[in-house]
C-alpha cells in the first residue's frame, strides 16, 4: 500500500473496537495460512524541508486474533489479554511489521501483546 493511501487507515480505536477478524487459529503458535496484520511501508525519502524520519501508527484495537498458546485459541483484543506472534509480515505472524527505511511503525491492538 502507498503512504498516501495508508493515511487514515484505521482498523479500530478504544472508543470503536474493530471488530475484525484478522486471523484465526489454525495449527499452534498463532500462525495461519495467511497471517494476521501485515504492515509493509515503502522507504521514506525525505524533501527538502521534510523531517528526516516519520513516525506511523496503525489503529488495529479491538480485533479478532489467534493467540500464540498450544493450541491456539481465538481472541478479542479488545478484552482479553493474551500473547500473539509478532515479527515480520514473511513469517505469517499475528502482527507483521516490515522494517522501512527512515519509518518507524507501530500497531496497537488492546489487550493482545
Amino acid at each position: 500500500m502507498s503512504a498516501d493511501l495508508y493515511l487514515g487507515l484505521d482498523l479500530g480505536t478504544s472508543g470503536d473496537p474493530g471488530k475484525n477478524y484478522l486471523q484465526a487459529p489454525f495449527g499452534g503458535a498463532g500462525i495461519n495460512g495467511s497471517g494476521g496484520l501485515c504492515v509493509a511501508l515503502s522507504a521514506y525519502v525525505p524533501g527538502l524541508g521534510q523531517p528526516a524520519t516519520l513516525t506511523e501508527a496503525v489503529n488495529a484495537y479491538g480485533n479478532e486474533l489467534a493467540s500464540s498458546a498450544s493450541p491456539s485459541t481465538q481472541v478479542n483484543c479488545a478484552t482479553t489479554a493474551a500473547a500473539v506472534t509478532q515479527g515480520t509480515c514473511s513469517a505469517l505472524h499475528s502482527i507483521g511489521i516490515n522494517a522501512a527505511t527512515n519509518v518507524t511503525t507501530s500497531v496497537t491492538f488492546g489487550m493482545c501483546m
